[in-house]
């Protein structure tokens, strides 16, 4: 009887501890499942990268924009500076309206015209066209005061002669005139170079400008008969000559001038 008691406290004993590794089995499995929900990313882990993937995405969307507005405010401030500059060299030349026989005009308008241009020496003047007849036309030269704020008039006169008339201001203060179709019946565009000399114009004329300009295909200007002419300032010591016969031939080239002189350089 007392072995048979023993043998079933025996049995419950050896029951019992096995019920309770069964058990630390299980506790162990459930926390080491939780470890995994937590931190290596399963399918439970998913919400948590959402939550904080929109934090990222805030942060970076907030330094774009900032940099944007940071660069946007650099390129207004870069054009505000543009624009006070050009507004600065806009405003150096003489705001004052000149009188002429046809109506009051201004430096501005007559820089669109080529009349008027500006010395190295800051001298603002203008070719102001005071009548004419079949010949020619009469201009007279005003100029800035000493102080630059007030137009003086010369007692000087210069004629050109009516035609096909071109008028370039140059950077270096000069001006490049051409003339075609005049009394003088060219073969080609004379040239006239106008400098401001004291409170007159200066004029040298240069009858042989395009005297060794050929077209296109090697036809001496000369041999075309008639022609249309276009010439435009291309800046520095620089510009673009055009021209058309009536014999079809054409001209569309780019030329130097020499700096001293303001020959053509062919």
């Amino acid at each position: 009887m007392k072995k048979k008691i023993l043998f079933v406290l025996a049995l419950s004993a050896v029951m019992s501890l096995a019920s309770c590794g069964a058990a630390d089995d299980g506790s162990a499995d459930s926390k080491n499942a939780a470890a995994v929900t937590v931190t290596e990313g399963g399918e439970e882990s998913a919400p948590a990268e959402e939550t904080t993937a929109p934090a990222e995405t805030e942060t970076a969307e907030t330094e774009v924009s900032s940099a944007a507005e940071e660069s946007s405010a650099a390129e207004t401030a870069s054009a505000a500076e543009s624009a006070a500059e050009s507004s600065a060299d806009s405003s150096a030349s003489p705001t004052g309206v000149i009188s002429t026989a046809n109506g009051d005009i201004t430096y501005d308008e007559l820089v669109i015209n080529g009349m008027a241009n500006q010395t190295k020496d800051g001298v603002y003047y203008a070719l102001v066209n005071d009548g004419g007849g079949a010949a020619g036309s009469t201009y007279y030269t005003v100029y800035t005061s000493e102080d630059g704020n007030t137009w003086e008039k010369s007692e000087h006169y210069y004629q050109e002669p009516n035609g096909d008339n071109t008028h370039l201001p140059l950077n270096d203060g000069r001006m490049l005139v051409f003339t075609y179709d005049s009394a003088y019946n060219e073969p080609y565009p004379y040239a006239w170079v106008l400098s401001l000399n004291g409170d007159a114009i200066s004029v040298e004329e240069k009858q042989d400008f395009f005297s060794n300009v050929k077209y296109d295909d090697e036809t001496p200007i000369t041999e075309g008969g008639h022609m249309e002419y276009y010439v435009t300032y291309d800046g520095g010591y620089r510009i673009t000559v055009t021209m058309t016969s009536e014999n079809g031939n054409t001209l569309y080239k780019q030329f130097d001038l020499d700096p001293a002189t303001l020959n053509l350089q062919v």
